[in-house]
């Protein structure tokens, strides 16, 4: 039996007008229309997972009947990096940059963030607007720089790296899949922005220090890393590839998950007051610090939230056999996407779905969700290999920020997201007013984070 299509679908072309133009409005008008959906794109049908049990079945066949849809588009800009190998290549590469992500890393490289965010907010003026979208990647990014490098406190030597990361963003998105042909001088802005910071990245390789050290950033942990089987190290290319991907998609799913949450916090007081009492008395006023993670709960339930509801819209596979999901038969050679987007907000899995609260994540409330139905860094063997990082990156920033600021969105400017493998606007302005006298939110500004040992 064939799935469904899904609402909104138009004579001829189908779901494409809408999926051109408002991704995530048809989306959610998916949750709860049934667990397996058809989008029709003109001649093609892409099988729409949207409820947990769908997505189950679907995980347990990736790799055997389930492969990674890869056209090229991210391989165009990230060469050989983790997100341009799919199938055995890709579980290769996965387990040998494991190491690169052992928890007591993790745990240093999170403690950059908060001198950083503080660094940034304190050049902010009251009163005046402020592009999150922009302020949130240089955050991340400045934030990921320090990771790679091992130096810290370290500015990204380029003009304006968050414009140049946000065109990569854009650029590995509109060169792949079915409508991936933006114009010429466009991608040349993608592959420029590319480019420029693979120059930085070789500058920064050549002036690692010799093998044999421990190395002080993610940079040198590459340069080390040896296959489990084979026993070979990465090669230059393949390290500033995979470089260059980590600062990008670091960059850009940070800095989102940081904008969104400062957009949150604007549009609902109450739970801005919340988290403004936990970090004051936990923080006392200065940038927050990895340890400082397990004394932030409720920060922590509002990152998960804005997790929930800004997810990533679709997550591609392709049918490398015919399937039965949920019921539906799913022919060889289909197009099939789960939808954490509509997922996270179908009606039986969280009541009121489009309500932000942060409460919902309660450790007895969170235990009744089914397995499959949270997926904001993906899932299966392609699930986002940084992602504890970049939350504790962007838990850790929101609670610097709220210490001394708050933000309040700009009431006339109307959200369009734009083509990205993240929930990402086109711009969030909010206007910025100071919890306290001006002259001291330039304190932060000195602070710089302790050095890091391996």
């Amino acid at each position: 039996m064939k799935p469904p299509v899904a609402p909104g679908a138009r004579a001829v072309l189908g779901h494409v007008r809408p999926l051109l133009k408002d991704l995530p409005g048809l989306l959610a008008s998916c949750a709860g229309a049934g667990p397996v959906q058809r989008l029709r794109l003109g001649p093609r049908d892409l099988y729409l997972l949207t409820e947990p049990e769908p997505v189950r079945q679907a995980l347990a066949l990736e790799g055997d009947a389930l492969c990674r849809v890869y056209e090229g588009g991210p391989g165009r800009l990230f060469g050989e990096a983790l997100l341009g190998t799919a199938g055995p290549a890709h579980r290769a590469r996965r387990r040998m940059l494991q190491p690169a992500f052992r928890h007591e890393l993790m745990a240093c490289h999170a403690d950059v963030i908060g001198p950083v965010a503080a660094r940034l907010a304190a050049n902010w003026s009251p009163g005046r607007p402020v592009d999150m979208v922009h302020e949130s990647v240089a955050c991340a990014a400045e934030a990921m720089w320090c990771v790679l490098t091992g130096v810290r406190p370290a500015r990204m030597p380029v003009s304006d790296p968050a414009r140049r990361i946000l065109d990569v963003d854009r650029g590995a998105a509109e060169e792949t899949g079915l409508f991936s042909r933006a114009p010429a001088p466009v991608r040349r802005r993608h592959r420029c922005a590319a480019a420029l910071l693979r120059r930085m990245l070789v500058h920064a390789i050549d002036t690692l220090p010799p093998p044999g050290g421990a190395p002080a950033g993610l940079l040198g942990v590459l340069a080390q890393v040896r296959d489990r089987t084979t026993r070979e190290r990465l090669s230059r290319r393949q390290v500033l590839d995979q470089a260059l991907e980590m600062l990008v998609a670091g960059a850009v799913a940070t800095g989102m998950i940081l904008a969104w949450a400062c957009h949150e916090l604007g549009r609902h007081p109450y739970v801005e007051h919340r988290l403004q009492e936990e970090t004051d008395e936990v923080l006392g006023g200065r940038p927050a610090r990895h340890e400082d993670l397990a004394r932030l709960p409720y920060a922590g339930r509002v990152v998960t939230e804005v997790l929930r509801l800004a997810a990533p819209p679709l997550v591609g596979r392709r049918a490398l056999r015919e399937l039965d999901l949920a019921g539906y038969r799913v022919p060889q050679g289909a197009d099939v996407a789960f939808c954490p987007h509509a997922l996270h907000r179908h009606p039986d899995l969280y009541p009121d779905p489009l309500r932000f609260d942060p409460d919902r994540w309660l450790p007895g409330r969170a235990r009744t969700l089914p397995r499959g139905a949270f997926l904001p860094f993906g899932a299966g063997d392609h699930q986002c290999i940084g992602s504890s990082l970049g939350t504790a990156h962007a838990t850790l920033a929101l609670c610097t920020i709220a210490g001394a600021w708050r933000l309040r969105p700009v009431p006339e400017h109307r959200i369009r997201c734009v083509r990205s493998n993240v929930l990402r606007p086109d711009a969030l302005p909010m206007t910025a007013e100071p919890r306290g006298p001006v002259g001291r939110l330039g304190a932060f500004g000195n602070v710089s984070p302790g050095g890091c040992s391996e």
